[in-house]
């Protein structure tokens, strides 16, 4: 055997391992590539403060109002929200310190209801086109009605927590619209309402009414979110 001939093998032994380890290496390029795309979207997302956003970045707060002698209006806990992708209203409510009876001092009184229904309030137009409320309860299903339960009271004082979905945005993102203007809570079984009318000039013109135009206006919720 020449020496040419050797190195001639030598040159072919080298360029097939050559060639076998560059066939390996591009497989393990292209491996390595499918695996990272296949992997979730990593971003950060900062706030305004320079800090990750999460999951509960976009969570509102709105405050709980009612009022315990028809006059002065008080914050009774607080609701927190959330619009999610589906287009539901994720919701957290805790009502806190809340009376036992409402009422003016001297009477006439009204127990709070154990139960309360939680109900969203759209603003209509009633048979004369006048401004009013419809109020439907937030729970998807017609047979069973969505409500908080308040807890026995200490000291005349009870609190409750509800966790839910509204089956809609606040905000209809097709046309701007509101769907609902405000969350309310009224008694369960509908057998007990309150006494005092709310006043608010936010309120339709039927539900706050008006005793120089001869409209009584409609009895406040027990409670009431404002969106």
């Amino acid at each position: 055997m020449n020496s040419n001939t050797a190195l001639n093998r030598i040159y072919y032994v080298f360029l097939f391992i050559s060639l076998v380890s560059l066939v390996f290496y591009l497989g393990f390029l292209f491996g390595s590539r499918e695996w990272l795309n296949a992997q979730p979207v990593n971003l950060s997302i900062t706030n305004p403060n320079l800090q990750a956003k999460n999951s509960i970045s976009d969570i509102q707060l709105r405050s709980i109002l009612g009022s315990v002698d028809g006059s002065t209006v008080q914050s009774f806990g607080q609701l927190y929200f959330l619009i999610n992708g589906d287009g539901q209203t994720e919701i957290v409510i805790n009502l806190d310190n809340i009376p036992t009876t409402i009422g003016p001092a001297g009477g006439p009184n009204v127990a709070v209801p154990d139960q309360l229904s939680i109900e969203v309030a759209t603003r209509v137009k009633d048979e004369n086109n006048r401004d009013t409320y419809e109020y439907r309860n937030i729970s998807p299903n017609p047979d069973v009605k969505a409500y908080i339960a308040l807890n026995e009271p200490v000291n005349n004082i009870r609190s409750g927590r509800f966790t839910g979905i509204i089956d809609e945005s606040i905000v209809d993102s097709q046309n701007g619209r509101q769907n609902f203007e405000r969350l309310v809570f009224r008694s369960l079984n509908g057998d007990v309402n309150n006494i005092f009318i709310d006043r608010d000039p936010d309120l339709p013109f039927m539900v706050r009414g008006n005793t120089e135009a001869g409209v009584q206006g409609q009895t406040a919720p027990f409670f009431w979110v404002k969106f």
